[in-house]
């Protein structure tokens, strides 16, 4: 039997006992991040996972995952649907985080964020503001659907103050028909563009005129460190430099924190990470500053990514090759990479932290 497989399977046996009934779960509020810190991990592939998983998230102490509905549509259609099978697969995740206790956020990707054709078409908007509403009914009293993030990274065109704007009069739209349906369902708010923790942040003058609203940056400053050699993005950066240090991310993140402090809101970091293969230990350094960074802010966080992508998951050791099936990956997952001990032990502090450890921030 896989080690991994049997540890994790016998520490998330040891959680479960410890845990009351998932009928006991809350519904979550934006308020609770001002009370207490939740941490976890965003799921690429969110879609046919084994309740093992789970079992594994439990047994390393998280208690909220991140997850994606994708949209599709034909050539030349004027609405998007969910894709076939895909709720389905999202009641399972849903069921299997609920029995576990960790909490679950969805956000849609209608599209991917650049060049999107639903910022300049109504019907397509449309569609999306239909399948929200038609999530709200699905969802609606599900104790383990924590809440809605109702777009990721949303890129309307033109500049930041425009896009801005554009998400916002949009997102209103999407918050009204959920709240129709479920008044109290959480909204999660990624400001546009892209919930950039500098542009959008700093274009977000004020809370939206809604309650119940948490707002969520994503971080991956900067690029050339956290995406290297994804895409065109080149290979061999390390961290820290002249250029790029701890003190410097810190200022990449002052105008979320300004937003915050001056609205007394508590903050969620939806995604953030760094290749796992970055040389010389660079991601670890790197993911280390950023935790805390946010730890220090009393911030909660979804980490990018767990078990999906080979190149986002660290659980495999930094520089093994591309495993050829999942079998194979599944083999070679390890409980001790630097990264992955550095998740944990954060971790283990939503099963023992105090219930109001957000409100220690300065």
């Amino acid at each position: 039997m896989n080690m991994v497989r049997w540890i994790t399977g016998l520490l998330a046996m040891c959680f479960l006992c410890g845990h009351s009934l998932a009928a006991d779960m809350p519904p979550l509020k934006a308020d609770d991040f001002a009370k207490r810190v939740y941490r976890g991990f965003t799921l690429d592939r969110p879609l046919s996972r084994p309740a093992d998983d789970f079992d594994a998230l439990a047994a390393l102490g998280v208690n909220l995952v991140r997850v994606w509905v994708h949209l599709e549509r034909c050539d030349g259609c004027t609405a998007y649907t969910v894709r076939a099978g895909d709720l389905d697969e999202i009641d399972r995740v849903v069921n299997f985080a609920e029995a576990r206790q960790i909490y679950v956020i969805l956000t849609m990707a209608p599209e991917p964020p650049v060049n999107a054709a639903y910022w300049t078409s109504a019907a397509l908007q449309d569609s999306i503001t239909a399948i929200w509403s038609e999530l709200a009914g699905r969802y609606k009293g599900h104790a383990a659907m924590g809440g809605f993030d109702l777009i990721n990274e949303p890129n309307p065109p033109g500049k930041a103050g425009e896009a801005h704007r554009r998400y916002a009069k949009f997102a209103g739209r999407l918050i009204e028909a959920v709240r129709e349906v479920d008044p109290q369902r959480m909204i999660v708010y990624e400001p546009a563009p892209r919930g950039n923790t500098f542009y959008a942040f700093k274009e977000l003058k004020a809370p939206l005129p809604y309650g119940n609203v948490l707002y969520s940056p994503h971080f991956y400053t900067p690029v050339d460190v956290t995406h290297q050699g994804i895409g065109n993005t080149s290979y061999g950066h390390g961290y820290p430099t002249w250029r790029w240090d701890k003190a410097r991310l810190s200022r990449e993140l002052e105008q979320v924190r300004a937003f915050a402090r001056r609205h007394k809101l508590p903050i969620y970091v939806g995604e953030f990470g760094a290749v796992r293969n970055a040389p010389d230990g660079a991601s670890y350094r790197w993911i280390k500053d950023a935790v805390d960074l946010f730890e220090a802010e009393g911030w909660s966080w979804t980490f990018h990514a767990f078990r999906g992508f080979h190149g986002w998951d660290h659980e495999l050791p930094a520089m093994a090759p591309k495993p050829s099936t999942l079998q194979a990956a599944a083999a070679q997952r390890r409980l001790d990479t630097p990264v992955l001990a550095l998740l944990r032990e954060q971790f283990m502090k939503n099963n023992t932290g105090s219930q109001t450890e957000a409100s220690q921030r300065p």
